[in-house]
């Protein structure tokens, strides 16, 4: 990995916390036209992200797609750490684990400080991008 590859830990404690700037996350991408590709760890959490993106904000909708195969939508959620449907360039990893991956300039995860399961997960994903030389910003 080269260090123009940068993971934007933003530092949450609540679940409400995550659910807001996921929202911001993908509205913002959503405006720039920017692709952004959503990472979960299995099906139901990328339905349960599906759902909230198609009732968050409550008088408005982000198009998006779940998909596992070619798509041209700007936003897509998988939970296939294999494959970019949209060919993002931008990630946003919901997962337990790092994703350590030429295809994204820019990755966002969270520190999540919610338990300290959450808290010792979000370490060792730190760790992990750092031994790999990614540029690591706290938000």
């Amino acid at each position: 990995m080269t260090s123009t590859q940068k993971v934007i830990f933003i530092t949450v404690s609540q679940n409400r916390e995550k659910l807001k700037k996921i929202q911001q996350i993908v509205t913002k991408h959503f405006n720039a036209k920017v692709p952004l590709l959503i990472l979960t760890p299995n099906s139901t959490a990328s339905e349960y992200v599906d759902q909230f993106l198609w009732n968050t904000p409550i008088h408005s909708f982000i198009p998006h797609s779940i998909s596992t195969s070619i798509s041209e939508d700007l936003i897509c959620i998988t939970h296939r750490d294999n494959i970019n449907p949209n060919k993002a360039k931008r990630l946003l990893n919901l997962t337990g684990n790092p994703l350590i991956s030429p295809d994204f300039n820019k990755i966002y995860d969270f520190d999540d400080n919610s338990s300290k399961n959450t808290q010792n997960l979000s370490q060792k994903k730190i760790e992990s991008y750092r031994k790999e030389k990614f540029a690591i910003i706290s938000s």
